[in-house]
């Protein structure tokens, strides 16, 4: 199991986006666009100083990603979510929003998904609902096989695992951030 830890804005993106696909096929075109622009953030000085430079308006950055890419930023979704990350300051996590969004799109390959959900103490029936609802909107799948495990060391909250992506919201995991 690799663990990939998330950024919380990062998670946050990378889900808003997610969910926001109308299809498999406008995912497949957000994950396409992901992976180009992030591959020139990487790997142009120029491309990147542009993106990052504080003088240049937000506006005009999104008008070069409309030049560079037009086959994704035709897409009023795409081109909103980029424009939110690049206002928001968050463009040099196009990198890790590339990669977590290519591991979410890769888990949906079919109609159902595992998942393990860790807590400290054991669920009701109905937060065990909850949550599985919840994983099957986010991954837009119709059947969730899940399986639980104790484990009293993380305190509380829940930890939920879902391939190699663990979004691990535990009373620890929060401590441990803090020192």
């Amino acid at each position: 199991m690799v663990y990939l830890k998330m950024d919380t804005n990062t998670e946050k993106y990378v889900q808003d986006l997610f969910t926001s696909s109308k299809s498999s096929e406008e995912s497949i075109m957000f994950q396409k666009g992901l992976e180009d622009i992030s591959k020139n953030f990487i790997s142009n000085e120029e491309f990147k100083n542009l993106l990052l430079n504080p003088r240049i308006l937000n506006k005009e950055k999104l008008d070069a990603l409309k030049e560079f890419f037009p086959q994704y930023l035709g897409n009023k979704t795409f081109s909103k979510f980029l424009f939110e990350i690049i206002e928001k300051g968050r463009i040099s996590l196009i990198e890790e929003i590339s990669k977590k969004y290519s591991e979410m799109n890769e888990l949906i390959d079919s109609d159902e998904l595992d998942i393990k959900i860790i807590v400290a103490d054991k669920l009701d029936d109905n937060l065990i609902k909850e949550i599985v609802e919840k994983y099957k909107d986010l991954y837009k799948v119709n059947k969730i096989n899940y399986s639980i495990e104790i484990d009293e060391s993380i305190i509380g909250g829940i930890k939920v695992i879902v391939g190699n992506v663990v979004y691990d919201g535990t009373i620890m995991s929060r401590l441990k951030q803090m020192f």
